[in-house]
């Protein structure tokens, strides 16, 4: 081969490079071949949504769903509504002698409940039995209440009944009131209170033998 003709193969041939992942080109693909990789490791991690499905995730939509469920109420604690009625005998019903009073409450301790008996021939408030009964646990309470002297000179008199929710001083008044007196214990002046109810009842019979 002359001369000539070998410049002229070397113009014919492109000159020889390094390998083709040093060249640009190369490094391009190998960087976009690494992103895509990468991009389908972090979907098959993470997710499509881009949030990642971890149960109890911190985040409120990461949390599996849940079915709606009904729990039992629990019962009211101190600091719910007192409330207190007389649920016999009824307001301006006609009565005997021998009365027992019934009612529904609900009281907040150390808060008290106290029923007492008005009479107004003698300008009085009589305790029945027990004077402060105790509630049970469905509310309800009452007390044996007779009306009058039990000598019959009452009868046709109106008497007022009263279920009082009392704090703990005026209930200790109350106490001290009953345990002075010998004989059936009251107080000349209605006690505060913080919730009440009262019913007026007429005495139709007021011996303690009967009618």
């Amino acid at each position: 081969m002359n001369r000539k003709q070998g410049a002229a193969r070397q113009r014919a041939e492109p000159a020889k490079t390094g390998s083709f992942w040093t060249s640009i080109p190369g490094i391009c693909t190998g960087i976009a071949a690494l992103l895509s990789a990468t991009a389908a490791l972090v979907t098959a991690v993470v997710g499509p949504a881009g949030i990642a499905h971890t149960v109890g995730s911190a985040f409120p939509g990461n949390q599996p769903a849940k079915h709606a469920t009904h729990q039992p109420v629990k019962a009211p604690g101190p600091g719910r509504v007192e409330r207190i009625a007389i649920s016999e005998p009824g307001n301006g019903a006609d009565v005997k002698y021998e009365l027992t009073v019934k009612g529904t409450a609900l009281v907040n301790p150390p808060n008290q409940l106290w029923v007492l008996g008005y009479a107004p021939g003698v300008d009085r408030w009589y305790f029945p039995d027990p004077p402060s009964p105790p509630v049970a646990p469905d509310g309800s309470w009452s007390v044996y209440s007779p009306l009058g002297d039990g000598t019959g000179t009452d009868t046709g008199f109106k008497f007022t009944i009263a279920a009082l929710v009392v704090s703990p001083t005026a209930g200790e008044t109350l106490h001290n009131a009953l345990e002075s007196q010998g004989g059936p214990g009251y107080v000349t002046q209605e006690p505060p209170s913080i919730v009440s109810n009262r019913i007026e009842v007429k005495l139709t019979c007021g011996t303690s033998q009967g009618c």
